[in-house]
C-alpha cells in the first residue's frame, strides 16, 4: 500500500517529536524531510526557524530537487541542506 501525503506528513511530524524527545533538539536548528509519495521530484520539510516540537500540518514545507519552496504554509529562506535533501537516495 502507498503511502498518502496525509501520511507522510504525519511521519515527519512524528519523527520531529522523536528527535525532540530524544534531545536532539538545537532550537530551531535541526533539519528532518522526508519524499513526497507519487511525486519523487518534491519532498516535505521542516520549515526554518521552527524546532521539531513545533512542526504542524499547517507549516510543513514543500520543496522541488533544488531546495526552491513550491508549497506549504510556513515562510522560510533556502539553505544549502534544502538542496541537498533533494539529493539524497530514494530507498
Amino acid at each position: 500500500m502507498t503511502m498518502t501525503a496525509e501520511e507522510a506528513k504525519q511521519k515527519l511530524i512524528a519523527g520531529g517529536r522523536i528527535l525532540d524527545a530524544e534531545g536532539q533538539a538545537d532550537l530551531t536548528r535541526g533539519h528532518i524531510s522526508v519524499r513526497m509519495p507519487g511525486d519523487p521530484t518534491r519532498f516535505f520539510m521542516k520549515p526554518h526557524s521552527y524546532g521539531f516540537d513545533e512542526i504542524t500540518l499547517e507549516n510543513i514545507v514543500v520543496c522541488n530537487l533544488e531546495g526552491e519552496k513550491v508549497g506549504g504554509g510556513a515562510t522560510r529562506e533556502p539553505r544549502r541542506q534544502d538542496y541537498l535533501s533533494g539529493r539524497l537516495p530514494l530507498r
